[in-house]
């Protein structure tokens, strides 16, 4: 490794760790990880390092002579080492991810929560430039947004890769140079697997055409991510006057796309999935594809199903971002056993008896009427003349354009298995009264309905 770049590489960490910083150091035993633990060492800046090896249980003896080996390597340079076993082809099995997938999965699981129980400054990996290379080339057969071309990022978050602009060969010089030992892992032959078949089979051809075809493809990753710097300026700007969040739903006004070009769009879809569902290199084209395509239709709804219970919804002049784990139970039953003003999960029951009031129903009922609050069923009707006409309530919300997603959370008033109230729309029920005596106001509030409709 030439000395200028071993000088740029301890200025970078230099620079982004100070003196005495509690660091995660992702370690493998392969040539890229150990010549990054003996640079670190090298630099003499106080850092506390906590090396983290997680044996992935794919080669039996030759996984635990890994680890062996990475006690071995950091028991003599005196590094705190922490090790975690994970049965990773049962878990793919159990998972359904492919082992790659669920490795990365696992090991990102297993450095984070070293980070958060040492308060460490930054997970520290040896990610390097032919890493680069292959996840561009990897996401780029599969289609991904601009955001996913940037491939891996030097700073991002609490991870920081010092040798992202560094070779593979220019480590493996270095590790020579200084004698060190390291592990080899034969796996990384099988082209069985999608980044070796790349790395072994791909990449070579291209370096025929063009030898410094890694320096050409990280050249179009910077301009890609220079790019993104501006667009996703312009997009901060407008998300920050077209979205709302409530309980865990993004809500973005569909009105706002007029005119605006498809690559504005989806600039803008890829932007929420990865600002608030840290959806980035899992994007793919036909995620954007479908979903403009939903935003653009003329019908007034429908969904599109991303990875990992990530739903796009639209609803009429609505579009709703969420995850279906983490929204409120759209399934949702109240009794009441006397009439007085609470809160719920997402809404607000309130009571008056003061008849003058605004945005009140009046209802001749007593404080002690077993009054129900529950979401809407299929086949739900409301009676809305004296003489008990009835119409179905979907229908209701058709003519009102009330939005599925908001159907399923607009709370129902029932008493006598009789709907009496549906708060946040026009029609009326046969029991909401014109009489101004002995009446009992009612009144629902909730954010997330009233920016869901409005």
């Amino acid at each position: 490794m030439k000395k200028k770049i071993f000088q740029n590489i301890n200025f970078k960490i230099s620079n982004t760790l100070p003196k005495g910083s509690i660091i995660i150091l992702g370690i493998s035993g392969g040539s890229d990880s150990i010549a990054l633990l003996n640079m670190i060492k090298n630099l003499k800046n106080d850092y506390q390092i906590i090396a983290c090896h997680m044996n992935h249980m794919i080669r039996n003896s030759k996984s635990d002579a890994d680890e062996m080996f990475v006690k071995k390597i950091c028991k003599e340079a005196n590094v705190k080492l922490i090790v975690k076993k994970v049965n990773i082809p049962n878990l793919s099995k159990i998972e359904k991810f492919g082992l790659e997938e669920i490795s990365r999965i696992k090991r990102r699981e297993f450095f984070e929560y070293n980070f958060k129980k040492f308060n460490a400054k930054k997970i520290v990996l040896a990610h390097h430039l032919d890493d680069q290379v292959e996840t561009f080339l990897m996401r780029l057969s599969r289609g991904t947004s601009l955001t996913g071309l940037e491939s891996i990022k030097e700073n991002d978050g609490r991870y920081f890769r010092p040798m992202l602009d560094v070779s593979k060969d220019e480590i493996l010089e270095y590790a020579q140079i200084n004698n060190l030992e390291w592990r080899e892992d034969e796996t990384n032959k099988d082209n069985l697997f999608t980044r070796n078949f790349i790395r072994n089979k791909i990449i070579p051809l291209f370096k025929e055409l063009n030898p410094k075809f890694n320096n050409s493809v990280n050249n179009i990753i910077n301009i890609i991510k220079e790019t993104n710097t501006y667009i996703d300026k312009n997009i901060e700007v407008f998300l920050k006057k077209n979205i709302s969040i409530e309980n865990n739903i993004i809500i973005l006004n569909l009105l706002s796309f007029s005119g605006k070009p498809k690559a504005f769009i989806f600039s803008v879809i890829a932007m929420v999935l990865k600002k608030f569902f840290s959806l980035n290199q899992n994007l793919i084209y036909k995620n954007m594809e479908d979903t403009h395509a939903l935003i653009t239709k003329k019908g007034p709804s429908g969904q599109v199903n991303i990875k990992n219970n990530i739903v796009i919804e639209k609803g009429y002049s609505k579009l709703f971002f969420y995850n279906l784990k983490k929204i409120p139970n759209k399934d949702f039953f109240y009794k009441t056993k006397e009439l007085k003003s609470s809160s719920f999960d997402f809404f607000k029951l309130h009571i008056t008896k003061d008849i003058n009031k605004k945005g009140y129903s009046y209802f001749t009922i007593k404080n002690t009427d077993n009054i129900l609050i529950r979401s809407f069923k299929k086949g739900d009707r409301i009676s809305y003349s004296k003489n008990k006409k009835t119409k179905k309530l979907q229908d209701i919300y058709i003519n009102e354009k009330i939005p599925k997603l908001a159907r399923n959370y607009i709370p129902l008033l029932i008493l006598n298995n009789d709907i009496i109230k549906i708060p946040f729309v026009d029609a009326k029920t046969s029991s909401e009264s014109i009489s101004k005596y002995d009446l009992i106001g009612i009144k629902i509030t909730s954010k997330l309905i009233e920016k869901m409709i409005k």
